[in-house]
């Protein structure tokens, strides 16, 4: 009789806890099924991809939603003043760490197909709905992916950030090639951008490097014209150096001295140029620090030329129809070379007149329009 008791008190358990096991089973049938049912909704209107290989390999991924991309009056774009901005962009020239941290995009998809609204908070979905692959140009591999979270700011506009933690890369690492970022929202492809990455050797076996990575890309092609809420009209250029002359493997970014001077000329008149600075050595204009590997930002208004006696700021009005041109000299205050850039660009109707690829009746690929807001002019260099 006491040898019986075991048997019974099996019995007993397995009866118990039977059900149990069935609603697991049930609940991980429906999990699945509602996974299942993620990875195969269409993604949306512009190119559709596939992230279960992300899912896979990493444990994270993004989300997947039937988007209605027609629920804005145009395609998503990400800002292009944000793609050239050094407060968004992270690269680290030793290690090829790489990220956009933050950034301005247009016309996010405001419904789903089925007339949801969509919310890009990260806390508002499971996983994040935007993210940025990394593609290899030379084998078009995905070597990383970021992901991003969205709020809104002024319309048509949303700001990207950075989701990290929680299992989701800081970074990406990238070394010498040609590379894409793909942007992707719910699934669709919505925007690319190129960028390259240059390597230099260094043979001294002292040096605190042996090599060095710098980024490559649109900085040098473009100039900018911002008018501010006084009308002062504003030129800004980018700008970096390489050198391999560095301190130490952390103090990469060694400053080095330049000095710039901007020259406006409508036809072969010179109306406006910026203005000289005291400390400036040369005749150039102003003096200018820029820092190894580092694409920065440099910006003037200018004044009315010829002065007569007098400075007086180049303003919106003063831009009368015709065909311009603005001539960015940068001199190398260790090497006394000097570069020059000619940016040309037509005013017509008191407006200046956008580059093609930043127009929307001319460039017709949602994927590579440049998104200038309403606050920048993009100007090309000759």
């Amino acid at each position: 009789m006491k040898h019986m008791k075991l048997p019974l008190l099996a019995m007993l358990i397995i009866t118990l806890i039977s059900p149990t096991f069935g609603q697991f089973g049930k609940l991980k049938s429906k999990v699945q099924e509602k996974v299942e049912d993620s990875n195969t909704t269409n993604g949306g209107d512009v190119t559709n991809t596939s992230i279960e290989a992300e899912d896979k390999d990493n444990g994270v991924g993004g989300l997947k939603k039937n988007l209605d991309f027609s629920s804005q009056p145009f395609p998503p774009a990400v800002a292009f003043y944000d793609l050239l901005s050094p407060s968004c962009l992270y690269f680290n020239p030793i290690r090829g760490e790489f990220k956009l941290n933050s950034m301005d995009v247009s016309f996010l998809p405001t419904k789903t197909k089925s007339g949801e609204e969509v919310k890009y908070e990260t806390y508002n979905n499971p996983k994040p709905l935007i993210w940025m692959d990394v593609v290899n140009k030379a084998d078009a591999q995905t070597i990383g992916t970021l992901y991003y979270g969205a709020s809104s700011v002024t319309a048509p506009f949303s700001q990207l950030k950075l989701k990290e933690g929680s299992g989701y890369p800081l970074s990406v690492t990238i070394t010498e090639g040609d590379f894409d970022l793909k942007f992707y929202v719910g699934g669709s492809h919505f925007y690319t951008y190129p960028i390259s990455v240059e390597k230099m050797a260094n043979s001294d076996p002292y040096a605190p490097v042996s090599s060095l990575l710098f980024l490559k890309g649109q900085w040098k092609d473009w100039g900018r014209i911002e008018i501010n809420k006084e009308g002062t009209f504003i030129w800004a250029f980018y700008h970096s150096y390489k050198t391999m002359e560095i301190d130490n493997s952390v103090r990469y970014d060694k400053k080095k001295e330049f000095e710039y001077k901007m020259t406006l000329k409508k036809g072969g008149t010179t109306v406006a140029i910026c203005d000289s600075d005291p400390g400036a050595k040369s005749q150039m204009g102003r003096k200018f620090y820029a820092h190894n590997s580092v694409w920065e930002m440099f910006d003037s208004s200018l004044f009315e030329y010829p002065m007569n006696g007098r400075k007086s700021v180049f303003t919106k009005d003063k831009l009368t129809n015709g065909d311009y041109t603005m001539v960015v000299e940068i001199k190398d205050m260790e090497t006394s070379k000097t570069e020059t850039n000619d940016f040309p660009f037509k005013v017509n109707g008191g407006k200046v007149m956008n580059n093609d690829a930043a127009n929307r009746d001319v460039n017709k690929d949602a994927l590579t329009f440049l998104e200038q807001g309403r606050k920048y002019t993009y100007v090309k260099k000759k």
